[in-house]
């Protein structure tokens, strides 16, 4: 029995001993495993990091594309000729012409007829002995050295301007005459009741019913501007006597384009009444 147990304990006690050599070993190879792997990784990641890096460094080296620039076409110009008006208010003025008028202002300058007692401005260039304003006398005429008495009466500021070229011919080569009304007393119109300024107004030129108006400076408060009307004294040609006749001027309609008839020229010596 004793020899036996003694068996059994040598067996027990190779066994715990083939476990503690068996131990070791497998402990050894797994270390040996993992050290070897360790090994294969660290290559591969230190791989990995210069590929990346060498990558961030190549795009950072990279030039980067300008976007293209367009090509500048030079554009051949040319110059353009417009023919500009040579009358009405568009017109031009020429070299020595002095400033533009209107042609309502060149109309109404041309237009108007010079009478006794109206005041005019005539000027010779170079000459200032022949300038210098001249009253028109109650007979319609006027004087000026060298060609004495000339009739201004019933002539636009226009023809006297040439009939003073021809006089002056004989005295001045190419005399150069300007003519103009400083003041007018021949020509004239009046209107009396409810408005701002009534009284005598000089008539210049072409005139409407509606600029006389505008001339006296609007109505009353208590005018009625559907009643106004206009009294012309005028020659009877069959019994050469005189004959007053009456026109009337709604300023309601015709200020709205109604009744455009009534809008009529003013002529010397009307009387606008504006109740």
């Amino acid at each position: 029995m004793a020899d036996i147990m003694n068996q059994k304990k040598d067996c027990s006690v190779t066994k715990a001993k083939s476990k503690a050599q068996v131990l070791p070993v497998t402990c050894r190879s797994t270390h040996l495993k993992i050290a070897s792997m360790k090994h294969q990784l660290v290559p591969g990641l230190l791989a990995l990091l210069l590929c990346s890096s060498s990558g961030l460094h190549a795009q950072a080296a990279k030039p980067v594309k300008q976007p293209a620039q367009m090509e500048r076409v030079p554009v051949e110009r040319k110059a353009v000729e417009v023919e500009l008006p040579t009358t009405g208010p568009l017109a031009q003025p020429t070299p020595n012409s002095g400033p533009v008028e209107s042609g309502l202002a060149k109309a109404r300058r041309a237009a108007y007829v010079i009478g006794p007692e109206d005041v005019l401005m005539i000027k010779v260039w170079q000459e200032p002995n022949l300038s210098g304003s001249v009253t028109v006398g109650p007979d319609g005429m006027i004087s000026l050295q060298l060609i004495d008495e000339v009739r201004a009466d019933g002539l636009t500021t226009e023809q006297l301007k040439r009939v003073l070229t021809d006089r002056l011919k004989n005295f001045i080569k190419e005399p150069d005459v300007n003519v103009q009304v400083l003041r007018v007393n021949s020509r004239k119109f009046i209107i009396q009741g409810e408005v701002s300024r009534p009284g005598s107004f000089p008539l210049t030129g072409p005139t409407t019913m509606m600029e006389a108006l505008v001339s006296a400076g609007g109505f009353r408060e208590f005018a009625n501007p559907k009643k106004i009307y206009l009294l012309r004294t005028e020659t009877d040609p069959q019994t050469k006597k005189p004959e007053t006749k009456k026109f009337d001027f709604n300023y309601k309609d015709v200020s709205h384009g109604k009744k455009m008839e009534q809008n009529i020229l003013i002529q010397n010596g009307d009387q606008i009444f504006v109740p």
